[in-house]
């Protein structure tokens, strides 16, 4: 089941993650080396995707951040699709999960676009639980806990089904 660290991409800034697999099991020993080899793959074997829409570098208020990132996760299922506002990301925002870390908007937008053909394949029926979407008290970070499961178009029946927190830090008020 290569597919399943691949689905792991889209994990986005400072995700902790639990799930299953059903249908299979996965184990790797460095997960964080094969799902950086496995995301060069797929960004060396993709065509170049197109200029993703810019940011329009306009700082927001927390309460607006708050409600992208709501719709981010509701609306747009961006955990399946990666589609985000990019107007509530720096350009220059760094990406992290547990098997991966990079920086720039431009890059986790062209990431998931490379992955876009794969998820398409197999990931059949995604849906997205937003459990939780909050601010902080002091108004500099939001946590969304949040679960994300589909099945798997793969001859043996799999399906993922990943719980997961992210935590978005804000950048201070300009």
């Amino acid at each position: 089941p290569i597919l399943i660290p691949i689905l792991i991409l889209i994990l986005q800034a400072g995700h902790t993650v639990s799930g299953a697999l059903t249908g299979g099991s996965f184990m790797y020993r460095d997960k964080q080396q094969l799902v950086s080899s496995l995301t060069s793959l797929v960004n060396a074997l993709s065509r170049p995707s197109p200029a993703p829409p810019p940011s329009t570098g306009m700082p927001l208020p927390p309460s607006a951040v708050l409600e992208g990132i709501r719709a981010d996760y509701v609306e747009r299922l961006y955990l399946w699709t990666g589609d985000i506002d990019p107007d509530l990301y720096s350009p220059n925002c760094t990406f992290t999960d547990p098997t991966l870390s990079f920086t720039g908007l431009a890059k986790f937008q062209s990431n998931l676009a490379n992955l876009q053909p794969l998820l398409e394949r197999f990931v059949k029926d995604p849906e997205v639980d937003l459990y939780s979407c909050e601010l902080s008290e002091d108004g500099r970070s939001v946590a969304a806990d949040w679960r994300m499961r589909a099945d798997l178009n793969l001859p043996w029946r799999s399906a993922i089904d990943l719980n997961g927190t992210t935590n978005f830090r804000l950048l201070p008020p300009v």
